[in-house]
């Protein structure tokens, strides 16, 4: 029994299904979330928690770079973690792809969602 317990513990976390479960969990409460954010195209500093995330920064997402617009329908969610430092950033791309640069990286999570990695660990 205790190597069927090690397998299953290592294949979790070789397959980040930890990630994968509380993003599952979360994410039908960070598209209703989404929706508002571009319905009102302001930036909203108040912290929530959506799901298991703690978002405590969102905006319509224009790109990174400057002077851009905003893309219609998009949103990205700064999350700000209590005990460890990972990326729960997370952007909402209905149209295209994002662009990664030198200091933004960004992972394909599911449909038009992907998680962001910047500069300075948004």
């Amino acid at each position: 029994m205790p190597i069927f317990i090690v397998a299953g513990l290592a294949v979790a976390l070789m397959t980040d299904a930890s990630f994968w479960l509380r993003f599952t969990i979360s994410k039908p409460s960070m598209e209703a979330y989404a929706r508002t954010v571009t319905a009102e195209a302001s930036r909203d500093f108040s912290c929530r928690w959506l799901g298991l995330y703690r978002i405590c920064d969102a905006f319509p997402y224009s790109g990174l770079e400057e002077n851009a617009k905003d893309v219609p329908g998009s949103a990205c969610l700064i999350g700000e973690e209590w005990v460890i430092d990972s990326n729960t950033n997370f952007v909402l791309l209905p149209l295209g792809e994002p662009e990664e640069t030198a200091d933004d990286t960004y992972r394909d999570l599911t449909g038009h969602w992907y998680g962001w990695h910047g500069w300075d660990n948004w």
